[in-house]
């Protein structure tokens, strides 16, 4: 995966408007019939992605653990609209490299899986 592909893929998520059945089912593609994560049968949207869908759960332990040794907190203390937001933003009081570190495990962490990879 390309840093263009890494960078591309944070943001399609950040925009909603990826892959992912939901995205892709709030804008009635053909290939998509419903908004269900074909595994866990929820919506599969970028929380479901990030946090919960089961086919990912050893590639997130690893994103989580890293992320939470980042920001010197255990991140799913947090809301989950929060752990999104930290996922693909970063924080604001950390530093440049601290949100470098946080995007680029998240960019592992979406390499790892291949569900974004569209070709």
């Amino acid at each position: 995966m390309t840093d263009n592909d890494r960078i591309k893929y944070i943001t399609m998520l950040r925009m909603n408007l990826s892959p992912l059945r939901a995205h892709k089912h709030k804008y009635n593609f053909a290939d998509v019939s419903d908004p269900l994560c074909i595994v866990c049968k929820t919506p599969e949207n970028t929380e479901h992605y990030l946090l919960h869908c089961k086919s990912y759960a050893l590639s997130r332990v690893t994103l989580l653990r890293k992320v939470s040794l980042v920001v010197k907190i255990d991140i799913l203390t947090m809301p989950k609209r929060k752990v999104v937001s930290i996922l693909l933003c970063g924080i604001e009081s950390l530093t440049i490299e601290e949100n470098l570190c946080i995007l680029n495990n998240v960019a592992d962490y979406i390499a790892s899986s291949k569900r974004l990879d569209i070709f």
